[in-house]
């Protein structure tokens, strides 16, 4: 699932005008993980709207932990001409923008290698549909949106196999795991 969370601060939600809180976001995505084998969140956060203290940023950031997210889309929050956000009071410099932006990627960051690596731990089966193809390696996504590479050829394109996750992408590409097709 993902989610358009925007921050994990009730401050800074209530200032977005949003209609949820953190509480209600626990409780939903600790429904859908008791009720859903396997499930994954995904998020959008946005990091200094107008008036994010510290104390505001370090919720977001505990908040997201125990979220548990396997990837997040964080950017730092920009003036759109004619919103009531551009004209806000308190705006949070650029370089405090962009800490926090890399902050909260490394905190995602950890999340995913721990859920990837819990995976790779109990050789969880996945289902990968494989769509791309370079340089004798398929790249494919799990049920649960795990980006996954497995050698492999062009007759493997467009098609769904049984993969086993192997270990973590060691740092080249756009995948989270290296897998078997079996």
């Amino acid at each position: 699932f993902h989610l358009s969370l925007q921050s994990c601060c009730d401050k800074t939600l209530a200032a977005m005008r949003r209609r949820y809180n953190t509480k209600m976001l626990a409780e939903n995505c600790r429904y859908l993980r008791e009720n859903i084998k396997d499930v994954c969140f995904t998020a959008d956060v946005i990091c200094g709207f107008p008036g994010e203290t510290d104390e505001d940023f370090a919720q977001t950031l505990k908040n997201t932990e125990a979220l548990g997210l396997l990837s997040a889309h964080i950017f730092p929050f920009s003036k759109r001409p004619g919103t009531e956000a551009a004209t806000m009071p308190h705006q949070v410099p650029e370089d405090i923008k962009q800490t926090r932006c890399a902050t909260l990627s490394k905190t995602v960051s950890e999340s995913q290698k721990a859920i990837v690596n819990a995976y790779i731990e109990d050789k969880k089966t996945f289902k990968v549909l494989f769509e791309t193809h370079k340089n004798g390696y398929v790249f494919g996504h799990t049920e649960n949106f795990i980006s996954v590479r497995a050698k492999g050829g062009k007759e493997q394109l467009n098609k769904i196999f049984n993969v086993i996750l192997t270990n973590l992408n060691d740092g080249e590409g756009d995948y989270l795991a290296n897998g078997v097709i079996i």
